[in-house]
């Protein structure tokens, strides 16, 4: 199908606009969202909270092209899209019945199943099948049940991106069925024909025809998946006829489903219509949860390709075992089906198979079409304990997921954006998260609604306020907060968020509504007293009794995180020095946070120390694109002219306890000493090493020093440590290749650089006003 290609620049020039509810993606132009990213003072000269966080200039957006963002993550490689596994457009099948001894809708019901084998084909990335396109296309459609005219055959073969089209004809006879193969490419040139004289059962025809298409298309099927394929199967020929009456029935009525659902009275065990009515029932009644309960059962009595994935929340570990041994025994452990559902399972069950990465990433190398394989290999990338943490691939591989022209559900590409945002607030990217999740968050508000949009909005609302787009928070934390079910752990996150942005932003307004109209829902998750303490420091109060308690773990990381900012913010209000250890220490763990950022650096400003110098020297590597970075960087050098960062001997002889190991191991017994070790080092001292290393060409040097992080973090079991690690190596690893000619590529790894095939544009936010 024909996409006009957006480029990400010019999408993310209109976030501004749609941030302040602007009415229409063309209110911002490209050298206006330019300017509004670009350098400033540190400090706003006007703001309306005294809080230090208020008045810092909040990160740029991303100003960069798609093609710049791909060279940026470019951890996983590929071959090119267009060379990558295949796309089947099932062409109606043509009917002949010289004796009359059947029914036309046969020829239709055929080429439902022919549509649903092809997906156990190698690099299949159909997710456009036989009935949803005729529905689709009736128009079209109807000629072509006759005579396939090949300027039409290659017109709808391209508009639903297919590699291939495959029809033919069927034909009915009193014992059975013979019929002809064609095999077409995109262009509808003809690549096979081949005639099936001797009449056999209907689903062996099927299954014959499949294998043959599948040995031209991409690789030969083994003998068990032939077998499997071929499979006779005891089905009652009414059955048949139905399914073929619902080819065209109106879509997703009480017709068409009715007719499924007298299918299945009739024959409970025909698991490719259970699939396919389970699915669009879901599309059209959101009734998801039951579609993946039936997902379990269909693969307990025969599999189906199309329900392999995404059956985790309801399958056993014994369940799992079965249908995975069964899937292995039919395509093989490397196929992306089998290796999919591996990595599906491995994410869920907390279990890592050492050699199941470098397997997965071959094989999705060799098939980036393959959206579900790419999407589930970037969760795994995600995740901690003893998982890859690493974000920068977990970005590379959602952006070569959203790259790809397969097409996928409404969910698909905007979860993940939604994963991507999430990996780059890791690496301290923030304003970058904004620029891909506010568009993303506009957009499902246009396509499907405020309720089905709210977990949207809230990591788009998280996003601007890590960004330090406080106002623009409020917004979305509203939108959030207000189709969340009561009582609801999103729900009252949102509220609270929700009132810390507008503290930020310096709406007395929407704080002041907030405690008067959610009190009790405030009392009851415990956090009344933060917001009403940071509702006294908008008015210079620091009285709270809030102040006086014990330092104490909220019972959620966002709910003690805001809890810490707000003391911190407090005692700098004071001009009180007594607590800037404790921001040492948050550092530790949260040196991707901007807003730990800030803070760090109003305490050197009330007291300048020489150990600070590491913090600006690797902050300023790491993120010299920030205005507020390099406004902080270029004032400390004015204050303190002779600071230096610690020495990369300093930090060896500080990490000596955690050798460099590409694989280490967690150590219970040395958790705490872990998590000791990074809080008394200088934060981003490590990073300034690794730095100097880097650019004095000790190379080797500066990996080591990341390993010995990556041990600390594996030691301690923290995935942000793990994460950071991963990513000052994954710099190293750069910036070596870069200091050297680039070796020739091999052309199992060929970089691309095409742009996106659909870009998410944003609508206007919910109106203005309190949550």
């Amino acid at each position: 199908m024909k996409r006009s290609p957006t480029s990400t620049a010019m999408i993310l020039a209109v976030v501004l606009a749609a941030c302040a509810g602007a009415s229409a993606a063309g209110d911002a132009s490209p050298a206006e969202a330019a300017a509004a990213a670009g350098d400033e003072p540190l400090l706003r000269a006007l703001t309306e909270s005294p809080l230090v966080l208020a008045r810092a200039v909040p990160a740029p957006f991303y100003k960069g092209t798609w093609a710049e963002l791909r060279q940026t993550f470019d951890a996983f490689r590929h071959v090119p899209y267009k060379n990558a596994g295949f796309n089947h457009f099932t062409l109606p099948f043509h009917w002949e019945d010289p004796e009359g001894l059947g029914d036309p809708n046969e020829a239709w019901a055929f080429s439902f199943m022919i549509s649903h084998n092809m997906d156990w084909g190698e690099g299949c990335w159909c997710a456009r099948h036989a009935y949803f396109v005729y529905k689709r296309h009736r128009e079209k459609i109807a000629p072509l049940v006759k005579d396939y005219d090949p300027r039409l055959v290659g017109e709808l073969t391209r508009f639903w991106d297919g590699t291939h089209a495959v029809g033919g004809t069927l034909r009915r006879h009193a014992d059975g069925y013979s019929g002809t193969l064609i095999v077409y490419d995109r262009d509808a040139r003809q690549l096979l024909r081949k005639d099936y004289a001797r009449p056999r059962p209907f689903f062996q025809l099927a299954g014959d025809m499949t294998i043959d298409a599948l040995a031209r298309i991409t690789t030969e099927p083994n003998d068990a998946l032939k077998a499997f394929l071929r499979d006779p199967r005891d089905i009652e020929h009414e059955s048949i006829v139905e399914l073929g009456r619902a080819a065209l029935a109106p879509e997703k009525t009480p017709a068409e489903f009715g007719l499924y659902e007298s299918i299945l009275q009739r024959d409970p065990e025909f698991t490719e219509v259970r699939y396919w009515w389970m699915n669009q029932n879901a599309w059209h009644s959101a009734a998801w949860d039951r579609y993946l309960q039936e997902k379990a059962r269909i693969l307990d009595t025969r599999l189906v390709a199309g329900a392999l994935a995404g059956h985790d929340r309801f399958a056993a570990a014994e369940q799992h075992a079965r249908w995975l041994g069964e899937t292995i025994r039919l395509v093989g452990p490397t196929h992306p089906l089998a290796l999919t559902m591996r990595i599906e399972w491995a994410t869920a069950a907390n279990q890592v198979d050492p050699a199941l990465l470098p397997a997965a990433l071959e094989a999705a190398g060799r098939f980036p079409n393959d959206q579900v394989l790419l999407s589930e290999l970037a969760q795994y990338c995600a995740k901690g304990n003893d998982f890859p943490a690493d974000p920068d691939l977990s970005i590379s591989l959602r952006l070569a997921a959203i790259e790809s022209p397969s097409l996928i559900g409404y969910d698909g590409k905007p979860d993940l954006y939604t994963g991507i945002c999430r990996d780059v607030l890791y690496l301290g990217r923030p304003g970058l998260a904004v620029s891909l999740m506010v568009p993303t968050a506009q957009r499902e508000l246009r396509n499907r609604g405020a309720r089905a949009t709210r977990d949207r909005m809230l990591e788009a609302a998280f996003a601007l306020m890590e960004a330090g787009y406080f106002e623009q928070a409020v917004t979305y934390y509203r939108h959030a907060f207000r189709n969340y079910d009561s009582p609801s752990q999103w729900r009252i996150q949102a509220l609270v968020e929700g009132a810390v942005a507008a503290a930020h932003a310096g709406n007395r307004q929407v704080v002041d509504q907030i405690l008067r109209d959610h009190r009790d829902e405030l009392v009851e998750a415990k956090l009344l007293d933060l917001v009403e303490a940071y509702r006294g420091l908008m008015d210079g109060r620091t009285d709270h009794p809030f102040f006086r308690k014990e330092w104490a773990d909220h019972d959620t990381q966002w709910g003690y995180m805001h809890q810490v900012i707000l003391i911190h913010q407090r005692a700098l209000l004071l001009a009180d020095r007594s607590l800037r250890y404790r921001v040492n220490h948050d550092m530790a763990i949260r040196q991707y946070s901007r807003l730990f950022w800030i803070l760090f650096d109003a305490y050197d400003r009330l007291e300048p120390r020489p150990t600070s110098a590491s913090f600006y020297v690797g902050l300023e590597w790491l993120h010299s694109d920030d205005p507020w970075v390099r406004q902080a960087v270029a004032d400390f050098r004015r204050r303190s002219p002779d600071a230096r960062p610690w020495t990369p001997e300093q930090v060896r002889e500080h990490l000596a306890d955690y050798p460099p190991l590409a694989r280490p191991s967690p150590d219970k017994a040395r958790q705490k000493t872990a998590m000791t070790t990074i809080m008394r080092m200088p934060p981003f001292a490590l990073d300034a090493a690794v730095r100097h290393l880097v650019e004095t060409g000790q190379f080797a040097e500066a990996e080591a020093l990341t390993l010995r992080l990556l041990h600390l973090g594996v030691v301690w079991e923290d995935y942000r440590i793990r994460s950071h690690a991963r990513h000052l190596w994954r710099r190293v690893q750069r910036a070596r290749a870069e200091a050297k000619p680039p070796a020739p590529q091999r052309s199992e790894i060929l970089q691309t650089a095409a742009p996106p095939t659909t870009r998410p544009q944003p609508i206007q936010t919910a109106g203005a006003g309190a949550i």
